[in-house]
């Protein structure tokens, strides 16, 4: 099979115009690269704070005679009130020193008890947050070592604050003069 020399240039100008277009149409594409999947951390730590504060310390109930009761819950004295003022909720404990020296009103006794109450800004009060049953919210006997007093007090502030309401009854043998007991209330991670 002979091939003549048009032939041949003609197959050769073909396969160039079938080169050039090919080459043209690849480099012709624009090539747009674009990566919208990154990505950064931020890390940081924030440690746990649980102060509590009592804005009312002092409970005074003045004068009271044998056999007699006085309590807190008609704010006739003032109640103590706690306040949570640190960064997480809280339990907390409460124990105190005998207030009487009759052993009849040694702690615990029905002669010297407290119990947890509302007491928050705005009337909203005290937050049980669905853990009432770590809260004792009747009168309670006063531990002689710590004991329950509040589960889970909150630390937002419309609701991070609590009283405590104390009950005494002077034991029918108590000695007259002075009587003093130190509350210890503390906070641990709620």
């Amino acid at each position: 099979m002979k091939v003549s020399n048009e032939g041949v240039i003609a197959l050769l100008a073909l396969l160039l115009v079938i080169t050039i277009i090919s080459t043209a149409s690849i480099l012709g594409r624009p090539t747009i690269m674009v990566n919208a999947d990154i990505a950064g951390d931020v890390t940081t730590y924030i440690g746990t704070d649980t102060t509590v504060t009592l804005p009312n310390s002092t409970v005074n109930f003045g004068n009271i005679t044998q056999g007699s009761t006085n309590d807190t819950v008609d704010n006739i004295p003032w109640p103590f009130n706690v306040q949570n003022d640190g960064s997480v909720k809280v339990n907390l404990t409460i124990y105190a020193s005998n207030l009487w020296t009759d052993v009849l009103g040694y702690n615990p006794s029905n002669y010297y008890e407290f119990l947890a109450d509302k007491a928050g800004e705005g009337g909203a009060g005290y937050c049980f947050n669905g853990n009432a049953s770590a809260s004792n919210v009747t009168l309670t006997q006063m531990p002689p070592a710590p004991g329950g007093l509040l589960g889970m007090l909150e630390s937002v502030d419309i609701c991070d604050t609590a009283r405590i309401d104390i009950s005494i009854t002077a034991p029918s043998d108590e000695p007259a003069g002075g009587k003093s007991s130190t509350v210890t209330v503390t906070a641990s991670l709620g």
